[in-house]
C-alpha cells in the first residue's frame, strides 16, 4: 500500500467527513473519485481499523462498519456525544432532509412508474424541484415541542449543526454532510418502519 493512500485514509479518520465547502477536503474528494486504485487503497487501510469508505450522493466520509458500530443507527465514530435527544431529532431530520433526497434517486435509476416514488409509507408524489429539501428551524420546534422545552430542541439543533449532521441558513436547516455519510441509511429505513410499525399498534381501534 503506497505511503499517500496511507496518509489520506488517516486524514479521513481525522475529519469524519470530507467538507464540500473547505478547499482542500474538496480536493481530496476529487482525487479519490478520479483514481480508483487510490479509492481501493484507502478503503482497504480504512477496513483493516474497522472502518468503512462511504460516498453517499456525492459526499464522502469514514463511518465504522456494521459489525463494529454499537449504536444500530449512527455508525460514527464514538466521540460525537448524541444522546437520546439528538437521535430522535435525528431520525426527524433525516425523513425530511435526506430519505425523499435517496428515493428520488432510486426512482430515477428503476423502472417505477414516471412522476411516482415509493417510499416508507406508501407511494408519495416526486418533487420536480432540483433543489436539495430545507426544512423550517420552526417546523422543528413545533414537532417537538410536546416532549422538550425550546432550549432543548435548541441545544439538540446546535449540537447536530457542530457535528456537520445539518445545516443552518437564514431560519432553513439543509442537510450536512455527515446526515449522508454517518447514517446507515438501509438500518435507519428499518429503525423508522419499526417506529411507523408501533405507532399503528398504539392507535386506537376505529369506530365500527
Amino acid at each position: 500500500m503506497s505511503r499517500h493512500a496511507t496518509d489520506v485514509a488517516n486524514a479521513l479518520l481525522r475529519l469524519g467527513v470530507l467538507d464540500p465547502a473547505d478547499p482542500h477536503q474538496r480536493d481530496l474528494r476529487k482525487e479519490l473519485f478520479g483514481d480508483p486504485v487510490l479509492w481501493d487503497e484507502v478503503t482497504e487501510r480504512l477496513a483493516a481499523v474497522g472502518y468503512d469508505l462511504v460516498q453517499m450522493l456525492g459526499h464522502v466520509g469514514v463511518r465504522l462498519t456494521r459489525a463494529t458500530a454499537v449504536d444500530p443507527l449512527v455508525t460514527a465514530k464514538n466521540n460525537l456525544g448524541l444522546d437520546a435527544r439528538h437521535v430522535r431529532v435525528l431520525v426527524y431530520l433525516w425523513l425530511h432532509l435526506v430519505y425523499r433526497q435517496l428515493k428520488e434517486t432510486l426512482r430515477d435509476e428503476s423502472s417505477e412508474p414516471q412522476g411516482r416514488s415509493q417510499t416508507l409509507f406508501g407511494f408519495d408524489e416526486a418533487d420536480d424541484s432540483d433543489a436539495p429539501p430545507t426544512l423550517p428551524v420552526s417546523e422543528v420546534h413545533a414537532e417537538f415541542s410536546d416532549i422538550y422545552a425550546k432550549t432543548t430542541i435548541k441545544s439538540a439543533l446546535t449540537g447536530l449543526k457542530k457535528t456537520g449532521f445539518v445545516k443552518e441558513i437564514a431560519g432553513e436547516l439543509h442537510a450536512g454532510p455527515a446526515l449522508f455519510v454517518l447514517i446507515d441509511h438501509e438500518r435507519m429505513e428499518e429503525h423508522v418502519v419499526r417506529l411507523a410499525r408501533k405507532g399503528e399498534e398504539q392507535l386506537p381501534p376505529e369506530a365500527g
